[in-house]
């Protein structure tokens, strides 16, 4: 974003449930640079599934992952609600721990291809506002 001024604010976000998740990226910038921007937005996810990910940096990634999910049920009312959730799916109450077993087991191999399989052209969705202006009274 700094080095190409095309961007007023560039982000990303991921949602996840036990059943759906969503990767998301966002950026506002000028009519006139939109779609230089939603370019260079796509070469970024398409680059995603080429590269190499670092090993080092993969596992500081997956400790970081485990780490929140477990901080995330230290007090009651997270606690309960994922008690409730497991409860409720019919699913057994430590899922949690088999969860932290797939990430902490995951391979940088695994990562760029899941980069391929759901960052790539097919499961993209494209959104965009323009020509919104503010005038006074």
């Amino acid at each position: 974003r700094e080095q190409n001024g095309l961007a007023y604010q560039v982000g990303c976000e991921h949602f996840s449930t036990a059943l759906h998740g969503r990767f998301m990226t966002y950026l506002a910038t000028s009519d006139a640079q939109s779609e230089t921007a939603l370019d260079m937005v796509e070469e970024e996810l398409d680059s995603a599934g080429r590269e190499c990910f670092d090993g080092k940096l993969v596992d500081l990634f997956k400790a970081s992952s485990v780490g929140r999910q477990a901080m995330n049920l230290l007090d009651y009312d997270s606690l309960a609600a994922y008690l409730l959730g497991a409860a409720a799916r019919g699913r057994p109450l430590d899922q949690d721990l088999e969860s932290a077993r797939r990430v902490l087991d995951a391979s940088p191999g695994m990562i760029r291809q899941a980069a391929m399989d759901w960052l790539g052209p097919r499961g993209r969705f494209v959104s965009m506002a323009g020509g919104v202006s503010c005038q006074g009274d």
